[in-house]
């Protein structure tokens, strides 16, 4: 039996250095994997450190020493991808591994649908649209960055079926377009409320500063 999934991240935006600032951020990660180490010991529970990755996340290629990540007595997988929230996130953050593995699960799903002749095009329509097309553009919001051409090669795919030929249909961008519109009314909400919040602070500040 396995708890939820755990995330530790450490953040740096020094470009300067880059081998010293890794080795200090691995410092900071090893820190925190020990007092996570010792709460779940505390608690019972057993970290599974063979389903344990570490991922440097970085634009240019590092080439360098670096300190082992540990968890417990372990030494934790470096690697160049894996899978995050049912994202595959690679070490450049160019989504190549996840394209081509969207484009293979596409393209399978896509000949299971077309193996279902049988059915009324509204019932194979419907299963394109409700099943199909949402757990491949699952997380479009956030990997959609990958860039025009990995788009494209997905777009393909999608317009190629004969059931979208009967369908009013988005294409990939557009969905992409329309969750970010979705999701504009809540990025207000949360920027707004951080406005009032420094608003505020600010305002006791100088109320302080002009009682004093």
């Amino acid at each position: 039996m396995y708890a939820e999934d755990t995330t530790i991240y450490v953040a740096e935006s020094s470009p300067d250095k880059v081998v010293v600032v890794l080795n200090m951020v691995v410092v900071v990660l090893n820190s925190v994997l020990q007092k996570l180490y010792e709460w779940c010991r505390r608690n019972c529970l057993i970290p599974h450190c063979g389903k344990t990755e570490c991922m440097i996340l970085m634009r240019s290629q590092f080439v360098g020493p670096l300190q082992a990540v540990s968890l417990g007595n372990s030494v934790v997988t470096q690697v160049k991808s894996t899978r995050c929230l049912g994202v595959e996130l690679d070490s450049d953050l160019n989504w190549n591994v996840l394209v081509k593995e969207l484009t293979k699960s596409f393209t399978q799903k896509l000949n299971l649908l077309r193996s279902l002749y049988f059915l009324p095009v509204s019932a194979r329509a419907d299963f394109y649209f409700k099943v199909i097309l949402p757990s491949v553009t699952y997380g479009l919001v956030v990997w959609d960055s990958c860039g025009k051409s990995l788009i494209d090669v997905l777009e393909k795919i999608h317009v190629r079926d004969q059931v979208l030929a009967r369908c009013n249909w988005f294409t990939i961008n557009c969905l992409y377009y329309y969750r970010l519109f979705l999701l504009a009314p809540d990025c207000f909400m949360i920027f707004h409320q951080l406005l009032l919040s420094s608003y505020l602070k600010n305002m006791i500040v100088t109320t302080n500063c002009e009682g004093n």
